[in-house]
């Protein structure tokens, strides 16, 4: 039989940016920390994989990012919308930072990122580094 994952937080890629709310979940108990995320190109570029590596470290916790990649709105026929793309970039973390899974980015992408039919990585979590 599979061990209970036990408590986990659940917050947004924006979410983040604020350590206070990490540190909420964790004294609540969370031994993992989820963080979906429709992440900016400019940002994610240079941010996301290094604030979620630095949040499982931290806080000695799980961090699991399912990410979503690709345009999501494309630019209409009068071109007034530009349309907006996010970085992609699903990532899994130890609470030793280990990288456990990643998908690819834009940058790692075709210009049809996004199109398939979706990819994904399954990992294997082991409580007792939390512990």
């Amino acid at each position: 039989m599979t061990p209970a994952l036990g408590p986990v937080g659940l917050e947004i890629c924006y979410d983040l940016r604020f350590p206070e709310m990490h540190r909420l979940l964790v004294d609540k108990g969370a031994k993992v920390l989820f963080f979906p995320a429709a992440f900016t190109v400019p940002t994610g570029r240079d941010h996301w994989y290094t604030l979620l590596r630095a949040t499982a470290i931290q806080y000695q916790v799980y961090v699991l990012a399912p990410a979503q990649i690709g345009e999501h709105y494309p630019p209409s026929s009068t071109g007034d919308y530009t349309g907006r793309t996010s970085w992609g970039e699903s990532l899994a973390f130890d609470p030793w930072g280990r990288l456990l899974g990643r998908l690819p980015s834009v940058d790692d992408t075709p210009s049809s990122a996004g199109e398939e039919e979706g990819e994904f990585f399954i990992v294997e979590l082991d409580m007792s580094l939390v512990e």
